[in-house]
């Protein structure tokens, strides 16, 4: 897998533990994709915000021109987006885009039942940030989205989105919601109220319930069906060749066998992964030569240049695992640490490079 042909997608997963500089490696992607012309967004959905922290994103969201980028050392030919995901914004700008109807887009945010609906049901904020991706395609105002994923198995809950929506939205359940919605109007002027089905739920649920889920029903009969369809879309999206991923980890015995398991679960979902980036690599120690050092001071360098070899030595060896146990043809890319804390575009930049040479050499 070459870089070019990874930076070709349309929407690219970036999936990893913690503590593996996935954020950052997501953010290196879209500099390297808007140096090759496309308009690429970078959205982070980590908690920890490092991103944001990174790139000094502003409200929750930050354009880079081509030239602010070319000045930190960026051979941008596009822009560059990166933005914090928002599940309530995400949703807010959802019912916008399917429910006309400004009074009914009001109740439906306000509705206890949606509230719950939308925080609670399995896969709604990952399904939400997808159905905002699918507009920001329509829109005509992006080649590429990277998402930089929350830790490794919660990453997994993106590429399981449409499928939990569609699993909870099944086409049965949803054949009920408009004639509910209308049978609540109509049975409201017969006095359902008080009448003897309603007053032995009431007993179980309280009245005040049945009301809340009456006004639901009405007001779902508008909107889960375009949800069920925007997760169709979403679905077919996730398998096609317009959808990638990669995945980063560090050297480790314990990230390697993550990776691995990893590997197999994105597997099992969709397409095998376009990559592994194997990230923070311990760097290979210079020997120190005739440099000019007292003995106490050549000494303690020693024992340092002593400590790392052995660490790249034991990094090297579980890479050897990690390529071991990936299959025939799969792309290993190895980054070495970049020095200094990357706390700017300054520092996107020089792991744009490092990242640049991995591929090449991979």
């Amino acid at each position: 897998m070459t870089l070019d042909r990874l930076l070709s997608r349309r929407l690219l997963f970036v999936l990893g533990p913690g503590g593996a500089g996935k954020t950052s490696l997501a953010a290196a992607l879209g500099l390297l994709a808007a140096e090759r012309g496309r308009r690429a967004l970078v959205l982070t959905l980590d908690p920890a915000r490092r991103l944001a922290e990174a790139l000094r994103l502003v409200a929750g969201e930050r354009v880079f021109s081509p030239e602010e980028l070319r000045a930190a050392a960026v051979a941008a030919a596009a822009p560059l987006e990166a933005a914090v995901f928002d599940p309530r914004r995400s949703w807010i700008d959802l019912l916008a885009r399917e429910v006309p109807d400004l009074e009914t887009r009001r109740r439906l945010l306000t509705h206890p039942f949606f509230v719950r609906l939308s925080e609670d049901l399995a896969g709604s904020r990952e399904y939400a940030a997808l159905a905002e991706i699918l507009a920001l395609f329509r829109a005509g105002r992006h080649d590429l989205v990277i998402l930089d994923t929350p830790p490794a198995e919660h990453g997994l809950d993106f590429l399981d989105a449409a499928e939990r929506v569609l699993a909870a939205l099944d086409a049965d359940a949803l054949s009920w919601l408009a004639p509910l919605g209308l049978a609540r109007r109509a049975l409201r002027l017969t006095g359902w109220a008080s009448g003897y089905i309603a007053r032995t739920l009431a007993r179980f649920t309280g009245a005040a319930f049945l009301e809340e889920l009456g006004g639901f029903l009405e007001l779902g009969s508008v909107l889960l069906p375009r949800v069920r369809e925007r997760a169709a879309e979403l679905r077919a999206l996730l398998q096609s060749e317009e959808c990638g991923s990669v995945l980063v980890t560090r050297a480790g015995e314990g990230p390697v066998r993550d990776a691995l398991s990893l590997w197999a679960a994105v597997t099992r979902r969709a397409r095998r992964p376009e990559a592994v980036v194997a990230n923070l690599l311990t760097p290979r120690a210079d020997r120190l030569g005739d440099a000019a050092l007292d003995p106490a001071a050549r000494a303690g360098a020693e024992r340092v240049l002593s400590f790392l070899a052995a660490i790249a030595e034991g990094e090297q060896a579980a890479l050897a695992r990690l390529r071991e146990g990936l299959p025939a043809g799969a792309t290993l890319v190895r980054v070495p640490a970049i020095p200094g804390e990357i706390v700017d575009l300054a520092g996107l930049a020089r792991l744009c490079r490092a990242l640049q040479r991995a591929f090449a050499e991979a």
